[in-house]
């Protein structure tokens, strides 16, 4: 998503609401226009992946809203009244959603956050009804959803070994397995955590929802339901989705370099030992330290320290192959996994990376010289009788051996 037309004839709302979007989205264009001439004008020069436009105009009376659902535009309507008439009309055009206007906006922004971030994420519709499935891939498609669907549990748990989904949306009452026995086999392989599901039944009994959410559904709906309830929930759930994943990430990551951290290389590195063992694939390992790190902190401050991991750490990721994982072990200490290497092309990759360091020195605005940084490094090729701590042992024994022998060279473990 990349340029937004925000419709609005008052132009002191419209500068407010302008500035506030383009304060919260500096990655997205935002252009006005003051009435629906306007509006068709900058529509007859560029496309809009989202329009947000004020449900009444000086020259519309809420009909430019329809011309543009008619014309597949993605629409938000910006309302001041949001009664029982307003909020079935709303109900019943294709819009993502209706806002109350004032000078909050958090419920606007969140909506379109969540337009931006679900771009890319997929969900799958599992229903038996053709017609309950197409209501539900258009309003999924105005949330920039990529959708699937299949008209069977049998189906769904097929098509969930093939492909990674985002979100699940599963009826009750189906051929074959029905929803409830569906979710149980799921949840076999998926947590709730990383796959979150909502039920859907036309079944309003009590035990349908609680059979539903103690076979591990995250969310329940009843049919028949509004435009509004369903994109609420779906949203609800997209939104936990992204927090759980944010803290898995958390988790692993350092958050100074970005990088992986040691508690990923705890977790990842032994399954690619014993993997690497049970194969007999090749897999190797570079250790590497910050030549002289507290110099940088000691003279020019921590901040600077920081700017030379982060730029260390920059340098790694650029300059080795997808395959390779690079962690921050801790301080100034990184580690770099290279599965399928032999120890010959773990030196080769190791060189590559003192030289590139070497050769790119850390500009600073307010030095009027670059900081010159180099790297001790130490590599190890994974043996037979191997384990996860001799194989960290021996690369960091090669380590020392290049500090040992004056820093800014490579040592091989023996």
């Amino acid at each position: 998503m990349q340029q937004v037309l925000v419709i609005e004839d008052s132009k002191f709302f419209l500068r407010t609401l302008l500035n506030a979007l383009r304060n919260q989205f500096p990655q997205l264009r935002f252009v006005g226009a003051e009435d629906w001439a306007q509006a068709q004008a900058a529509l007859a020069q560029e496309h809009f992946d989202l329009i947000i436009s004020d449900l009444t105009l000086r020259d519309s009376d809420g009909h430019h809203v329809e011309l543009l659902v008619e014309k597949g535009e993605r629409v938000i309507v910006l309302t001041a009244h949001a009664d029982a008439d307003n909020r079935h009309r709303f109900n019943q055009l294709n819009i993502i959603d209706y806002i109350l206007k004032d000078y909050s906006f958090e419920y606007l922004f969140s909506l379109i956050h969540r337009l931006v971030n679900n771009v890319g994420k997929r969900v799958l519709l599992v229903d038996d009804s053709k017609t309950m499935r197409l209501n539900m891939r258009r309003m999924l498609n105005l949330m920039n959803l990529t959708v699937d669907e299949v008209e069977n549990g049998q189906q769904a748990l097929d098509r969930l070994e093939e492909q990674k989904y985002d979100l699940l949306l599963l009826d009750y009452e189906m051929p074959e397995l029905d929803g409830i026995q569906t979710l149980q086999q799921l949840r076999c392989h998926h947590s709730k955590l990383r796959l979150p599901v909502i039920a859907i039944s036309a079944m309003e009994q009590q035990e349908t929802v609680v059979l539903f959410l103690k076979a591990g559904a995250n969310d329940f709906i009843n049919k028949p339901f509004s435009r509004e309830e369903f994109l609420v929930r779906v949203n609800n759930q997209l939104d936990m989705l992204d927090a759980a994943q944010r803290i898995e990430r958390l988790a692993i990551t350092d958050p100074l370099t970005g990088l992986y951290n040691r508690n990923f290389l705890y977790e990842m590195l032994p399954l690619m030992i014993a993997e690497a063992h049970r194969y007999e694939k090749p897999l190797s390992l570079i250790i590497l330290d910050v030549d002289h790190f507290k110099q940088f902190n000691d003279t020019w401050g921590h901040d600077v320290g920081d700017l030379v991991l982060k730029h260390v750490a920059k340098l790694l990721q650029n300059n080795i192959r997808s395959a390779d994982i690079p962690c921050r072990y801790g301080g100034e200490e990184f580690v770099i996994v290279l599965p399928d290497t032999h120890l010959e092309n773990a030196v080769r990759a190791a060189e590559k990376i003192r030289n590139v360091v070497e050769d790119t020195p850390l500009v600073l605005e307010d030095q009027p010289e670059p900081l010159r940084v180099t790297l001790s490094l130490g590599v190890a090729e994974l043996k037979k009788e191997d384990t996860l701590d001799t194989l960290i042992r021996r690369a960091d024994q090669a380590l020392y051996a290049a500090k040992r022998g004056g820093r800014n060279r490579t040592e091989v473990a023996h």
